[in-house]
């Protein structure tokens, strides 16, 4: 039999923010009773998980690819989010090579070009200046006709804003679908057949405005994220020759549609906003963030065994962002994926596979299977972004639960478990808010005996969770540097409760 390993953990909640328990939070000890018995123990800090702290722009919340991006990488590195809006403000957008190239060449065509993405300022995968500034740039090059598909949103921002997005756009909006799917990342064929035929099928619907089409469908009782594939008009479908610009800056909800028109469509070309297939031959406006010296970097290099799980929902971000934009497995990783239901929203099970995760940890750990285990958890996130106050006190008190689970399992086997979020969300559903927030999120060490609590001075954003974890759990000198705070500067965020 194996020597049993004093098993460490970190244990990311999705989604799960810091907030005023009395500001109407259902982040509560009422809610999570066993949680807040642990801040009453345990030496814990709040950290920075937006804007600069995880390179985004100043004020933009965080989300969960960033957020475990800087997790894992152990510093703030620029986002396609901040790099795009740059380009734009700095006016060299239009005259990027692959821009200058493709749109010269369509409009000498005279083919059509269609601008595809999520048309919100949520943030986390798009902004509405970003079709606005692809728009302007094909009329300075001569383009005359122009298609824009709207994905809508509803989740990173109210559920019916649609209209005050696409009222904004100054080109004809041929089709509208919900985000759920042209952007679905659960492998559901069914969803994205659906999506897919509008944008390349002529399908003989009567032509109407976006505005009476959503008019109806909020009539219906559908909101922006489930609003059914819809064409607009009858010169709606991608034609061969014609080319297509992917504004969306996040390649995990846009890699299937995206394949299905690449695979499918003679088109004079694709650009998108990050590679969203590694294809090296791939056209991008924006770089796709990458990091070495990651925290997986170094369990890999002192050959530390690593146990990674989460449900599909969540998978890429303990993967491909945890791991600084590579998914390949290390040779002492074991990776366990948890399939997602994939309903309208969470709702009506705010579970989710919570319990699932928990009992496969449990397994992994008894048998002794890693040292390392890397855990996500996504309730707070996916629960909260219903903007349901009931459905997500649900959401966190079964949360609690899975945590009073672990440390039971930890604890007792002389273990650590390190808990935090990667982005605020559920600690603000005040008027049915669904979106990601710029709150703090919370550190907490959880060990017997308690950590001394000095380990936690000094931590002001996700990109200090590395190194402590690192140093509080591996008593080693460290040989992979933080590296250099680049274009964000020194962070002085405000920490609280130490």
């Amino acid at each position: 039999m194996k020597t049993p390993k004093k098993p460490i953990g970190l244990i990311i909640l999705d989604g799960f923010g810091y907030s005023d328990p009395g500001s109407g939070s259902p982040i509560t000890p009422q809610t999570m009773p066993f949680f807040f018995s642990l801040l009453a123990r345990y030496p814990w800090t709040t950290l920075a998980a937006s804007g600069t702290a995880v390179g985004l722009p100043p004020g933009t919340p965080g989300n969960s690819a960033v957020g475990h991006f800087t997790l894992g990488s152990g510093r703030a590195i620029e986002q396609p989010l901040t790099e795009f809006s740059r380009l734009i403000h700095e006016h060299k957008l239009c005259s990027l090579a692959v821009i200058k190239k493709n749109f010269t060449m369509l409009a000498q065509s005279g083919k059509t070009l269609h601008i595809l993405g999520l048309m919100s300022d949520g943030g986390a995968h798009s902004k509405l200046e970003f079709t606005t500034a692809i728009i302007a740039c094909a009329r300075r090059y001569g383009i005359t006709s122009i298609n824009v598909h709207a994905i809508l949103d509803g989740r990173d921002v109210p559920q019916k804003s649609a209209p005050q997005f696409l009222e904004k756009i100054d080109a004809p909006v041929v089709t509208i679908q919900g985000r759920i799917y042209a952007m679905d990342r659960n492998q559901d064929k069914e969803r994205l057949q659906h999506g897919y035929s509008v944008l390349v099928n002529d399908l003989n619907q009567p032509e109407q405005t976006w505005q009476n089409a959503l008019e109806t469908y909020y009539k219906q009782g559908f909101y922006d994220e489930t609003i059914p594939p819809t064409q607009l008009s009858t010169r709606a479908s991608i034609k061969p020759g014609d080319g297509i610009v992917f504004v969306n800056i996040r390649a995990d909800r846009d890699r299937e549609i995206y394949e299905s028109l690449k695979n499918t469509h003679d088109l004079s070309f694709i650009v998108t906003g990050i590679n969203y297939d590694n294809d090296p031959n791939a056209q991008t406006i924006c770089k796709t963030p990458h990091a070495d010296n990651t925290l997986g970097d170094y369990l890999e290099q002192h050959k530390i065994p690593l146990f990674t799980i989460a449900e599909s929902e969540k998978y890429a971000h303990v993967t491909y962002f945890f791991n600084g934009g590579r998914e390949a497995i290390r040779p002492d990783e074991t990776r366990v994926i948890i399939p997602s239901d994939n309903p309208i929203n969470f709702v009506e099970s705010p579970a989710m596979k919570a319990p699932e995760i928990t009992r496969a940890l449990t397994h992994a750990v008894t048998n002794n299977t890693a040292e390392f285990y890397l855990v996500n958890y996504a309730n707070a996130d996916m629960v909260g972004h219903s903007g349901d106050l009931s459905a997500t006190r649900a959401a966190v008190s079964i949360l609690d639960h899975q945590l009073k689970q672990l440390c039971d399992l930890f604890m007792p086997l002389g273990g650590t478990l390190y808990i935090t979020g990667d982005h605020g969300n559920a600690e603000d559903k005040s008027h049915h808010n669904p979106a990601h927030t710029t709150n703090p999120v919370y550190f907490l060490v959880v060990s017997e005996p308690p950590c001394d609590k000095k380990i936690l001075s000094g931590m002001q954003t996700l990109a200090d969770v590395k190194d402590v974890i690192i140093k509080n759990s591996f008593c080693r000198k460290i040989p992979l540097a933080r590296g250099p705070q680049g274009a964000f500067g020194i962070f002085t965020y405000p920490n609280f409760h130490k």
